[in-house]
């Protein structure tokens, strides 16, 4: 789901809203003070192979600036898979955000820990399918909010979707 081409080895600006693959964006406060910047770089694999990852780094980031990576589902029977690490290790906050007849919505899901190595977390439907007005909703994306501290990293590996038949 990453676009890793549109990104060069130099860090570059990233505005709120940036496109940074196919359905995923960041997404913070346009007015925060906070630098967003890009780039791309790889992860060693065993065996002396590479894959592509994206560095996301802010700084200069107020207490209650928001800053989050946006992922849209095409239905709320969707695992989401994220293959990140980040610094300085905190917990992620994932919030599911849809639209339904009556507005716009939000359900907050359990905080999931983050690590400094390689690791995968699973944002399961199933947390998710049971909420109110879901059955009707429109334009639903996975939120995962970063923790506000004065800087921080996040390398992502990977975005993918799973369709489960449990949701």
């Amino acid at each position: 789901m990453l676009d890793f081409n549109q990104f060069g080895t130099d860090a570059v600006p990233v505005l709120p809203g940036a496109v940074i693959g196919d359905g995923v964006r960041v997404v913070f406060d346009p007015d925060a003070s906070m630098l967003l910047t890009a780039r791309r770089a790889e992860r060693d694999l065993p065996g002396r192979r590479t894959t592509p990852t994206l560095v996301l780094r802010g700084e200069n980031r107020a207490p209650d600036d928001w800053l989050g990576v946006e992922i849209d589902l095409p239905s709320p029977a969707h695992d989401v898979a994220l293959t990140a690490r980040n610094y300085p290790v905190h917990r992620l906050f994932p919030r599911l955000h849809y639209d339904h007849p009556g507005g716009t919505g939000h359900v907050d899901l359990p905080d999931v820990a983050a690590s400094d190595t390689f690791a995968t977390r699973i944002f399961d439907a199933r947390t998710w399918s049971d909420a109110h007005r879901i059955a009707s909703a429109r334009a639903l994306r996975l939120t995962v909010l970063i923790p506000s501290t004065p800087w921080f990293a996040m390398e992502i590996e990977s975005i993918k979707l799973h369709t489960v038949a449990h949701a």
